[in-house]
């Protein structure tokens, strides 16, 4: 029903997470599953911002930029990343389909998802191959128990955008910058894809995301090499190079400036809160 769904990462997010701030990011080939453990906050998920409360299950589909610090600090969570996933009808590595909302109110169900998200956390952090083997079957149970919400037509979190023709092109634009944030993007050539004028188009894109074309692709950037720098075994200057830097001084000196820390002491930092199935 699910493919082959293969756990690839667990981790636990709380006060110590919320002291590094995470850029948008995406994840290729990668489901992700968030459990909102308490408070509340606004995540970004595809242009869209959505409230999470404390009992919500957040769900992102391969590929789907997100913002878990769009209202820094975010809350604490446990998070899984899986790959393998195949459901009829939608691309690999899909969980939900696109007109079914990322952010889902567990409700009465929020402490029996707490409490397999926990066990799954909690097993994973013995590194033994039988608790990869633990982790794997509870995870298969968790694909299912989902499944049944989404079904069930369980409440979900509507998102807050507007419908505005200037809004709905906006999102276009952004969804166009994250498709080829690795490229050489400037606000003329972005405006020129678009047949607008460069001074409508920085207008626009700001009032959309609340920051310039260019800091969108800075961060954007950044964000894919905290994903890197957490779960690759990837050399800094291979992690530069990966997102479009190929002066490894000047993606240090920007990685610094977004994150509050270079890479080398935020991978040593926040790679602890990632614990990698067996």
């Amino acid at each position: 029903m699910f493919g082959e769904p293969v756990l690839l990462f667990t981790n636990y997010c709380d006060e110590q997470y919320q002291l590094h701030p995470r850029s948008p990011h995406s994840h290729h080939e990668m489901v992700e599953i968030l459990y909102i453990l308490r408070d509340s906050g606004v995540f970004e998920i595809n242009g869209t911002p959505y409230p999470v409360h404390s009992g919500d299950l957040v769900i992102y589909n391969s590929d789907a930029v997100h913002n878990e610090a769009s209202h820094f600090p975010p809350p604490p969570l446990y998070g899984l990343e899986a790959t393998g996933i195949q459901l009829e009808g939608l691309p690999s590595n899909w969980l939900i389909p696109p007109d079914t909302s990322p952010v889902i109110s567990l409700g009465d169900h929020a402490s029996e998802f707490r409490h397999l998200f926990r066990t799954i956390y909690d097993q994973s952090a013995k590194q033994t191959e039988n608790a990869g083997m633990t982790c794997q079957y509870l995870f298969c149970a968790l694909l299912h128990m989902i499944q049944e919400l989404i079904d069930g037509n369980i409440p979900v979190h509507a998102g807050t955008n507007e419908d505005s023709k200037a809004n709905q092109l906006g999102r276009q634009i952004q969804i166009y910058v994250d498709e080829h944030v690795l490229e050489n993007l400037s606000v003329q050539s972005v405006a020129d894809h678009f047949d607008i004028s460069s001074a409508y188009l920085f207008r626009l894109f700001k009032q959309v995301t609340g920051t310039s074309l260019m800091q969108y692709i800075i961060q954007r950037r950044i964000g894919e090499a905290q994903t890197l720098l957490l779960i690759t075994d990837l050399s800094i200057t291979e992690v530069a190079q990966k997102v479009g830097y190929d002066n490894l001084s000047h993606f240090v000196k920007m990685f610094t400036q977004n994150v509050g820390l270079s890479p080398r002491k935020y991978r040593k930092q926040a790679g602890v809160l990632y614990t990698k199935q067996l």
